[in-house]
């Protein structure tokens, strides 16, 4: 089949930004072109990006300004004043139309049999999609989706069926985020190396990757780290150096930013850990954030403790692959984590358990199964 992507919010592959959704995007298409289909995708132009190129077998990406003739490489707020806020809410309408046009034109060179719309393209692909009489996906990622995509689409994609109305369950079909597991595995030599060069020896370690986020949560560990003054915790991701400063006024030894690290070199940092923590936060009355740092703790056999949401309970409780602790409860999570650092045995059982779930259920290979499954 040929199946067009539209993914105008983020770039592909991303270029140091929107790492999660690009990540997806890219990890899907490359499973789809795979098994033996041509995807194109339409994606957002960051600078020095081209506008046309093939970047796999089977693969091909056509890219937006998000500017339409310049690159924004901001995210889509322009300030919180309702004039700021109305002059974006009427540019993206307009920057939908034109993307929409855009997509038609591109239809009418090539033969397309699916269309799949992240839903921040607001139609713009699920609608030319039922023009040409083409079957619709429409894969929700957040709550900012519109009755006209709902009705729109034949089939729904949702990491849960909390995200979308009643009356449009009927063609929803669950997917999970997924992991690499030929590139996310233990990794005892590469253990060995970080704990060399960080004078871990000896020490108990529990690792973290993520950003500085609002529902990423890694404000948390500083109180844990003050707590576990016997354990380093060891921070990898974007902006946690902000952190810092609290770090230092607090007077704390025991926590390590290891900053932005190469994709292929994270397995390294997780595989060092004891135990890894992953303290989301529910922003809202529905968690619908991709967890993909749980899929990457588990695939090289990290046992994690996570905050006690929905979609992360289903995961640990379903596979047996780490402890939960509530949402924002200190306490909770050290208690959580010491009875992990503590307890050898119950470690590599959660870890056997968890590399053996990854390979079995989340590689993106088996997450494009269930896609292409949910067309059938």
């Amino acid at each position: 089949m040929n199946i067009l992507y539209v993914a105008p919010d983020i770039p592909v592959p991303h270029t140091g930004k929107f790492l999660g959704g690009s990540t997806h995007v890219l990890r899907i298409s490359e499973s789809l072109a795979q098994k033996g289909h041509e995807v194109y995708i339409i994606s957002r132009r960051m600078k020095n990006q081209k506008y046309s190129e093939q970047i796999a077998n089977n693969i091909s990406v056509k890219r937006i300004n998000r500017g339409i003739l310049f690159c924004l490489e901001g995210s889509s707020s322009w300030g919180r004043q309702n004039k700021s806020r109305l002059l974006e809410k009427v540019y993206f309408r307009f920057y939908s139309i034109f993307l929409m046009i855009y997509i038609i034109f591109f239809m009418l060179t090539k033969k397309i049999d699916i269309v799949i719309e992240r839903n921040s393209a607001k139609g713009s692909g699920v609608l030319p999609a039922k023009l040409f009489g083409i079957l619709a996906v429409l894969e929700i990622i957040d709550p900012e989706v519109s009755r006209i995509q709902l009705k729109l689409a034949d089939r729904i994609l949702a990491y849960t069926k909390k995200i979308v109305p009643p009356d449009y369950l009927q063609r929803i079909s669950l997917t999970d985020a997924g992991v690499e597991t030929e590139i996310f595995k233990p990794d005892k030599k590469g253990a060995r190396e970080i704990r060399k060069r960080f004078n871990l020896n000896g020490r108990k370690v529990v690792v973290y990757v993520g950003e500085l986020s609002a529902w990423h949560g890694a404000e948390i560990i500083i109180e844990l780290a003050e707590r576990m003054r016997d354990v380093t915790f060891l921070m990898l991701g974007k902006n946690l150096q902000l952190l810092s400063e609290e770090v230092m006024r607090r007077k704390l030894g025991n926590v390590i930013f290891a900053g932005f690290v190469d994709h292929s070199e994270v397995r390294k940092y997780i595989s060092t850990g004891d135990a890894a923590i992953a303290p989301y936060r529910k922003l809202s009355k529905v968690f619908y954030f991709s967890p993909i740092k749980i899929f990457e703790y588990m695939a090289c056999g990290v046992p994690f403790v996570a905050s006690d949401i929905e979609i992360i309970r289903e995961i640990a409780k379903k596979h047996q692959c780490g402890l939960l602790a509530e949402q924002n409860d200190v306490d909770d999570f050290a208690v959580k984590l010491n009875l992990l650092l503590e307890n050898s045995r119950l470690r590599d059982k959660l870890s056997k358990n968890g590399r053996k779930a990854a390979v079995r259920y989340y590689s993106w290979d088996k997450v494009a199964e269930k896609i292409l499954q949910s067309f059938e």
